[in-house]
């Protein structure tokens, strides 16, 4: 890589990192994603790659130059009788071009040979560019769903919170007019104290989930203060959800993942190279047409000389057995390597199914209305509470049955869309 691509390459690290300490203050999952194709450095890797391989199709392409070959010999003495004339010249002199095998390294196939192998090697790095996007896709999908989860989970915990707050307020006033004992007191205080710590503790995992979208997204600093998009983690999945197959997820796969794509570039590849290192065994030809001459003026040799020589590189000891047995068991571990991948595909599509299958089961169980009983069950025990007609050990188990329903029911969100997202990396596109 020249001086100019170094600095090149420099100047767009620099900036993205500029560019990247800076996040809206709501983040979306398509602004998200638009942001790290910008910004991202494995993205910036994988490009870098692809510049790589490109480069090597352009030396793969590439004519052998020639060479140039010119003497001038002097004698060091001359007699009369040589070189009687004043005008005359007793030099020597030769002029020789080669080609340097040019010719028939493109006439025996070696050049073309070179070219595919290269070129092969490029559209491998090209799908394996895709299939990185595909994966860290998911990451960044998978880390949102994540930040969203924790910050509707901190909404729940804080709202047992404000209910416990009002419950402790209530009981006080009931215990200074002797209507509850102090034990009564104390547990509902313990509770309370309780929901605290768990507002604490979903406070620090909405913090680690945002610091992670931060690191994807190229902040390298201090994190700047953001929200992500709560409308990430829709009640209801996308249209088409419930008519996904198996069978058609798998024919999807199998027909888009760009890691089988590049599989089966590598193995073109390696096919290429075989077919290199059989043309090896062709002989290296060199031609040089070439002219020269002794002397001018008077001399009796005046005349010049042309001719044309050869140079061959006959393999005749060793017929390069070894590159060619080699270049077969390299074909031979693309084809296995491609039937592999090819295996993982399918194992990926059927794993992300059963998982999404899963999940919105358990999602529609809890629209089905589980969440809405627990709900109803705490306010009706509440307002029994309140009248004198409840105990407090009702109370407090219907809070912490509501609480759990809910934090149950943030989670079955987020597995439902990380499941969904993990589909659509499997298929290697949406999927709905």
């Amino acid at each position: 890589m020249s001086w100019r691509s170094c600095a090149w390459w420099g100047l767009l690290l620099a900036s993205t990192v500029a560019r990247g300490q800076e996040l809206p203050a709501t983040l979306g999952l398509t602004e998200a994603l638009q942001r790290f194709d910008r910004v991202g450095y494995d993205v910036l890797l994988a490009e870098a790659a692809v510049e790589s391989a490109r480069a090597d199709t352009l030396t793969a392409a590439a004519l052998i130059n020639p060479s140039v070959l010119g003497s001038a010999l002097v004698p060091v003495q001359t007699t009369p009788r040589q070189c009687a004339d004043p005008s005359c010249s007793a030099v020597l002199w030769t002029a020789q071009v080669g080609d340097n095998g040019a010719l028939f390294d493109v006439v025996f196939g070696k050049r073309g040979a070179r070219r595919r192998v290269a070129e092969a090697a490029y559209a491998a790095a090209r799908l394996n560019r895709q299939d990185a996007l595909r994966t860290l896709h998911f990451q960044v999908k998978s880390a949102l769903v994540e930040a969203a989860r924790a910050a509707r989970a901190l909404e729940a915990t804080l709202t047992v919170q404000a209910s416990l707050e009002r419950i402790v307020e209530l009981n006080r006033v009931r215990y200074s007019s002797g209507a509850i004992s102090e034990a009564d007191l104390a547990k509902v205080e313990t509770e309370t104290l309780e929901a605290q710590a768990d507002v604490d503790r979903a406070r620090l995992a909405l913090t680690q989930a945002k610091v992670m979208v931060a690191f994807l997204l190229g902040v390298r600093g201090p994190v700047p203060p953001f929200d992500v998009d709560l409308g990430l983690l829709a009640d209801q999945g996308p249209r088409g959800a419930e008519a996904l197959t198996l069978d058609g997820l798998t024919h999807k796969a199998l027909a888009q993942r760009p890691d089988l794509k590049a599989a089966a570039a590598q193995r073109a590849r390696a096919d290429a190279s075989l077919d290199v290192a059989r043309r090896a065994v062709l002989p290296d030809v060199q031609l040089a047409p070439q002219v020269s001459a002794y002397g001018s003026g008077t001399l009796p040799n005046a005349a010049p000389y042309a001719g044309f020589a050869a140079q061959v590189q006959v393999p005749l000891f060793y017929r390069f057995e070894g590159e060619v047995a080699r270049a077969r068991a390299e074909q031979r571990t693309q084809a296995v390597a491609e039937d592999k991948v090819r295996a993982q595909v399918v194992a990926d599509v059927e794993v992300a199914f059963a998982a999404f299958t899963s999940a919105r089961h358990r999602l529609e169980r809890m629209n089905g209305g589980l969440l809405a009983r627990a709900e109803r069950t705490r306010d009706l025990i509440r307002f029994q509470y309140e009248k004198g007609a409840g105990s407090l050990l009702e109370l407090l188990d219907a809070e912490r049955q509501l609480v759990s329903v809910r934090l149950e029911y943030v989670q079955d969100l987020a597995d439902y869309w990380t499941a969904l997202f993990q589909l659509e990396q499997a298929a290697a596109g949406e999927v709905t």
